[in-house]
């Protein structure tokens, strides 16, 4: 389960510390796949800030963890399952509340339900799934 545990962290890292680097560099990223559109600097920073600096920051916690996985495994394991449970809870709430439902269209190119619906189907979701599966057996070995 330790090897499940280290892929978890590897995938953790190529997830979110590329996605925030680009973030951070060309936030315009997020208009190209047509998730919101970046009308001002205030704009560009938030994005900056959230999706670059936050999830750097997610990324960078999965390294410090896989450098020294026997101090900070279980807190991880349970930041990442607190994390994604809420990612994938508050976005299915909102394509339910304001989209078209917790539909998934791979085909949908750049518009924001086929964003929306593979970041929940594609990541979220199955991230939350490894990180209770993790979180539970180091918790019952600990």
């Amino acid at each position: 389960m330790e090897r499940f545990a280290k892929i978890f962290l590897i995938l953790n890292i190529v997830s979110w510390i590329p996605y925030s680097l680009v973030c951070i560099f060309h936030p315009e990223l997020l208009t190209i796949l047509g998730v919101f559109d970046l009308d001002t600097w205030v704009e560009k920073t938030e994005v900056r800030a959230m999706y670059g600096g936050a999830q750097l920051a997610i990324g960078l916690l999965a390294v410090i963890t896989l450098m020294n996985m026997k101090r900070h495994l279980q807190t991880t394991l349970l930041f990442y399952v607190l994390l994604f449970a809420g990612l994938a809870v508050v976005r299915a709430a909102g394509m339910v509340i304001d989209g078209p439902g917790l539909s998934f269209d791979p085909t949908g190119g750049t518009d924001p339900a086929a964003y929306n619906g593979s970041a929940l189907w594609m990541f979220e979701v199955p991230m939350l799934v490894m990180a209770l599966v993790l979180y539970r057996h180091f918790s019952r070995n600990e």
